[in-house]
């Protein structure tokens, strides 16, 4: 709302949430579908993406794959700047697949 005027900025009356402020609803959502479902369902993290560790934070929650959005339009090179950032934390983990981390955070709860 625009305090100057009194009125509604969007023409929708509504907005929603999106970029970095949606990322712990969307990890708690992707974190709550994968313990009821597993590897039976391949999970898209979508919501909050914008480097690689919060596409990471998808992953290990139990994202098979992510989407960026909001931050293409920040930096079209996100995406590639995210791959990137993926392959290295996979290099200095030396971690041999993407796959192994999908969920991996369920698996390190039992561990503690």
């Amino acid at each position: 709302i625009d305090t100057r005027t009194q009125k509604p900025e969007l023409s929708t009356l509504m907005g929603g949430l999106s970029g970095p402020a949606i990322l712990p609803v969307a990890v708690r959502m992707i974190w709550e579908v994968f313990s009821e479902f597993g590897f039976s369902v391949p999970i898209i993290g979508v919501g909050g993406i914008y480097d690689a560790d919060s596409a990471l934070q998808h992953v290990l929650a139990g994202a098979t794959c992510v989407q960026v959005g909001t931050a293409n339009f920040f930096d079209p090179y996100s995406p590639l700047k995210i791959l990137d950032g993926l392959e290295e934390y996979l290099r200095e983990r030396s971690i041999q697949s993407f796959s192994e981390l999908v969920g991996r955070a369920h698996r390190m709860m039992v561990r503690s």
